[in-house]
């Protein structure tokens, strides 16, 4: 249990983030693909709605989506007001989404909209991340869930989901470990790609 000082700490950020928010500050993040890549491969940040992931290439033509995401919000679905507040105050579990998709001209193909920018990164980032998550999702594969309605299949994971550390965020991490600087709060999906 969350000692009180903690708990007070977290509905504080979350006023602060909600009024940044209620104010249309710009929270996103600006993304700076590696300068040179000796064995590209391309890879797609997916943006819909408020989400965010990265579509991996896996062969065939075809890609595979990671993101990350708050469970009852997203795998059960429930999206009522307090399921929200209580993910983003961190009192809710985590879950890693993914889904496999064929690709249209080169661009991932999905069952709803999406954007889809092209990041071209090393191609040996690029499988070694895909990797981790497919063992990382291999691992709770126990708590599997498909939901239709964003056509995604889920797992619980034990990374702490909050709002300083939602799927932005975590896609913000995982653009850099691809070799990307990506600049801002990441706090909402609200990526640019800064071509330089």
């Amino acid at each position: 249990m969350e000692s009180p000082a903690r708990l007070h700490l977290h509905r504080l950020l979350l006023l602060c983030g909600f009024t940044f928010i209620l104010c249309g500050c710009r929270l996103g993040g600006i993304v700076t693909p590696p300068a040179h890549v000796e064995s590209p491969a391309t890879v797609f940040l997916k943006l819909d709605a408020r989400h965010s992931g990265i579509a991996f290439p896996v062969g065939a033509g075809r890609f595979r989506e990671y993101s990350f995401g708050a469970w009852r919000w997203f795998a059960v679905p429930d999206t009522r007001w307090p399921v929200a507040l209580g993910s983003l105050g961190g009192v809710m579990q985590s879950t890693l989404q993914t889904n496999e998709y064929p690709s249209n001209n080169g661009v991932p193909l999905t069952r709803y909209d999406a954007e889809f920018i092209p990041i071209a990164v090393d191609a040996r980032r690029a499988d070694a991340l895909r990797m981790e998550l497919d063992a990382r999702f291999a691992r709770q594969f126990a708590t599997y869930r498909y939901n239709e309605l964003y056509d995604m299949h889920f797992v619980q994971d034990h990374e702490h989901y909050w709002m300083f550390n939602n799927c932005n965020q975590v896609t913000g991490r995982w653009l850099r470990r691809l070799g990307c600087r990506v600049d801002g709060l990441t706090l909402t999906n609200d990526f640019r790609l800064d071509k330089q």
